[in-house]
C-alpha cells in the first residue's frame, strides 16, 4: 500500500501542476489579447495623427498660398495708391504701416480771408492738386463746393 499511496500522491502532484500551467497558458492567452488590442488601438491613434498631421499640412500649404496672394494684391494696391497719388500731386512716404499706431495726417490746412470769416459748412476739405483743379474747371458751376479754396500743404 504505501506504494500506492506514493503513486498516488504523485500523480497528484503532477495534476496540481498541470492545472497551474494551464491556469499560467490562459493568463499569458488573455495577455496576448489584450496587448493585441491595445496594438490595435496604437495603430488607430497613430493613423488618426497622420491623418491630423496631412490636414495640418495641406491647411499650412493653403495659408502660405493665401499669404502670397495677399502679399501679391497688397503690392498691386501699393502701385495703385502710388500712382493715384502721383495723378492727385500728393507726395507718398513708402514708409512700413506699423499695426500699433493708426496713421495721422501730416497735412495742414489752409483758407482763404473769405472762408475764415464764415464757418465751413462740410467738413471735408478738397485736396487742391493739378488733377483735382482741372475736374473743379471742368464741373459745371453750380457744382462746385465751397471749399474749392481749402489746400493742404505738406
Amino acid at each position: 500500500m504505501e506504494l500506492s499511496t506514493k503513486v498516488a500522491s504523485g500523480l497528484q502532484q503532477i495534476l496540481d501542476k498541470a492545472r497551474e500551467v494551464d491556469r499560467l497558458v490562459a493568463e499569458v492567452a488573455t495577455a496576448s489579447h489584450e496587448q493585441s488590442e491595445g496594438l490595435t488601438q496604437i495603430n488607430i491613434a497613430v493613423s488618426q495623427m497622420d491623418k491630423v498631421t496631412q490636414a495640418n499640412a495641406a491647411g499650412a500649404e493653403e495659408t502660405a498660398s493665401a499669404a502670397e496672394e495677399l502679399n501679391a494684391q497688397s503690392e498691386e494696391l501699393r502701385n495703385a495708391s502710388a500712382q493715384l497719388a502721383a495723378l492727385v500731386g500728393v507726395t507718398v512716404n513708402n514708409a512700413p504701416v506699423t499695426h500699433h499706431q493708426p496713421a495721422r495726417a501730416s497735412k495742414t490746412v489752409t483758407a482763404t480771408k473769405a472762408e475764415t470769416k464764415r464757418p465751413l459748412t462740410n467738413s471735408s476739405p478738397r485736396i487742391h492738386s493739378p488733377a483735382t483743379k482741372h475736374l473743379a474747371e471742368s464741373a459745371p458751376s453750380g457744382a462746385r463746393s465751397s471749399h474749392e479754396h481749402l489746400s493742404f500743404k505738406d
